[in-house]
């Protein structure tokens, strides 16, 4: 299932360092980094909003963690696009932020995850044109209000916002059959140690809003060639029964989606917007000429944000719900607590988890848009 130039790396936690199980073409090999694992969990025990600046330090200054990604891409892997598989709380870390030498590790290689090794076996392929695209169902994201008219346009199709971002929308659209590209640009929330806790905000059609739950959105068919969860710490897993980790994601992907596009820790309004914005563009370019890799669309809308230079006092608020009164739209309070860091930082948090292309055949028609989100509740 790997295609030409791509390398899978299976990532095992060991008692006294990292493990990684390269898989391409020219063979099968086991590289092993010792170090202090238990560092690697340590930003799973502090609050939301300690743990952006904490993972990324984490990742940007652990010698262990530079050494292992060193020699996971020496050799016949370098500049190879790669699948990551992580184990545990690696789910949680930025990898692809990992310091080799001076550049992240990205800049470098593409880099996806997988939720295991057999996703690429697993992951259908939807034949849909259809798409849906929602959010700011509080009233209270100004950024993501204009994202949604932009992917839209993009995409071909009409943006579900405010009130009309409805639990009862989203899941009618799901109901309704295959989707290309669901993106939805939400409060939503995560939680390290109680995966359960892991939800979405949407309207609930009584002109207020509410949390649906990661049990209520596993319970539906997320069928879909990409899900993008734009919304806050919509990747961060945690545990279900003691062992299984849970996310909004993984719920996506467990009923369905092929690919989720996710975040890691509170995104900032205004740069997650101009990010999805280009990462969206570079979807359409690629599929204009053939199939798209969204490894590649990601690093590109990376590149975008990083030339705009977003200064921490224009990223806008964190996309977490905080400030949000559950009973009633339009009452949301604006946070101080922006979030830490430039908008590069701000957007560090997005990752590709599931199968990394997109078909061309999955383009709308330019002249027949096919989008879902004009269908009334």
């Amino acid at each position: 299932a790997l295609q030409p130039g791509e390398v899978l790396v299976d990532v095992a936690i060991e008692d006294d360092g990292l493990a990684a199980y390269r898989v391409g073409t020219e063979g099968f090999e086991v590289v092993f980094e010792p170090m202090d694992v238990a560092t690697l969990a340590a930003p799973e025990l502090v609050d939301v909003r300690q743990r952006q600046p904490m993972l990324l330090a984490l990742v940007r200054t652990h010698a262990g963690l530079a050494q292992w990604a060193t020699r996971v891409t020496s050799d016949w892997a370098h500049g190879r696009n790669l699948l990551l598989v992580p184990d545990g709380p690696l789910y949680n870390l930025p990898l692809h932020e990992i310091r080799i030498g001076d550049n992240p590790w990205h800049t470098r290689q593409p880099i996806g995850l997988l939720p295991c090794a057999a996703w690429l076996l697993r992951a259908a392929r939807m034949q849909s044109r259809a798409c849906l695209v929602a959010g700011n169902s509080a009233g209270d994201l100004h950024g993501a209000e204009s994202e949604c008219a932009a992917v839209a346009n993009e995409l071909g199709t009409t943006a579900l916002t405010g009130a009309r971002c409805s639990r009862a929308a989203l899941e009618t659209a799901l109901q309704s059959g295959p989707l290309d590209i669901v993106h939805l640009a939400v409060h939503g929330r995560g939680d390290t140690q109680q995966g359960v806790r892991a939800s979405l905000l949407l309207a609930d059609g009584l002109d207020g809003t509410e949390w649906v739950p990661f049990e209520a959105l596993a319970q539906r068919q997320w069928q879909a060639n990409l899900v993008v969860l734009s919304g806050c710490s919509t990747g961060v897993s945690g545990p279900l029964h003691g062992h299984e980790m849970v996310s909004v994601a993984r719920a996506a992907l467990e009923s369905g989606a092929a690919s989720v596009l996710a975040s890691l820790w509170p995104v900032a309004d205004q740069a997650a917007a101009a990010f999805m914005v280009a990462f969206h563009e570079s979807v359409a370019q690629q599929r204009r000429h053939g199939d798209c890799d969204l490894r590649m669309a990601l690093d590109e809308a990376r590149r975008s944000v990083l030339t705009q230079g977003l200064p921490p006092d224009e990223i806008g608020q964190p996309r977490d719900g905080r400030g949000v009164d559950p009973t009633a739209r339009g009452t949301a309070v604006a946070t101080s607590q922006a979030v830490a860091g430039d908008g590069l930082d701000a957007v560090a948090a997005f990752v590709l988890i599931g199968r990394p292309t997109l078909d061309r055949q999955g383009l709308p028609e330019e002249a027949t848009p096919a989008g879902l989100a004009g269908r009334p509740d």
